[in-house]
């Protein structure tokens, strides 16, 4: 755990005292006239899903296709995150301030995937409710850096009964051009809250049985490490390439409901802009 802090701690130092440079997406947030494009991203991807016993079975399962509208008006915006290897990244949000060395902006974006039934079935738990997709609001404070940034999102998620849960994530991204090559390294963390954990990967007495024990884990904290590179093949299209690595925290992986304690997201594809 004080590894993971000190990981904390030096990027934000380093955020505080790098050079910043303006970012043309923020500056892009603030148009007065309506901006968009639509692209569409096709290939295949690999994937380890959190849930032990959920695998990639049959053909379809290893094939992406995605639509991504980026949105600009007035401060608010729907932006695809190109930093990023997944093209499910997508935030929702209103630019509070924007400066040549850092942004807030509010944000709606999704912390945790959800659990459906299918899954539960496949993992033993049937009797188990399904968990809802962790959808937060966040205040996001970016730091630009000499090709490179920072952001830091602090979130309230609305989770069962009415309960609020919250997270607290970070992410370093740096961009490398290489040739004619995009190549972008990224590394984050994510803490979330005890009542977050337990409504996803927890067991409530009522729901307990003898494989699966009542299980209250508390707080826990997932790591990222990515790289994602992007090549232009003509004016609209565009290659990319991608691998994502998960670890996630002993209070999330030795649940019951059978959680691996990291996970692999490869990706080759295609995307086309409109």
């Amino acid at each position: 755990m004080a590894r993971l802090l000190w990981l904390v701690a030096i990027l934000l130092i380093a955020s505080m005292s790098a050079n910043g440079q303006e970012i043309e997406e923020e500056k892009t947030k603030d148009s007065d006239k309506w901006l968009w494009d639509i692209q569409v991203n096709m290939g295949a991807g690999f994937y380890k899903h959190p849930l032990k016993y959920v695998e990639q079975d049959d053909t379809i399962d290893y094939l992406e296709l995605t639509f991504s509208l980026d949105l600009y008006y007035k401060g608010f915006f729907i932006q695809s995150n190109r930093r990023r290897s997944s093209a499910a990244e997508i935030d929702f949000g209103y630019q509070v301030f924007t400066s040549e060395d850092w942004a807030v902006d509010i944000i709606l974006k999704s912390f945790f995937e959800d659990i459906s039934q299918e899954d539960l079935d496949k993992s033993n738990a049937s009797h188990l409710s399904p968990r809802n997709e962790a959808i937060g609001i966040a205040m996001r404070y970016t730091h630009y850096l000499d090709d490179a940034l920072i952001t830091i999102d602090t979130a309230t998620i609305n989770i069962e009964n009415s309960a609020n849960g919250w997270a607290l994530e970070t992410f370093y991204s740096h961009l490398i051009p290489y040739r004619n090559w995009d190549i972008y390294l990224g590394a984050g963390i994510t803490f979330l809250s005890a009542d977050t954990v337990n409504y996803y990967v927890g067991i409530n007495a009522k729901d307990a049985r003898e494989s699966l024990p009542n299980y209250r884990p508390g707080a826990a904290y997932a790591i990222e490490t990515e790289a994602h590179a992007i090549y232009p093949l003509a004016e609209d299209w565009t290659l990319r390439l991608g691998i994502t690595k998960s670890y996630l925290s002993d209070n999330l992986s030795n649940s019951p409901i059978g959680i691996r304690s990291n996970t692999t997201y490869f990706k080759l594809g295609f995307n086309y802009v409109f």
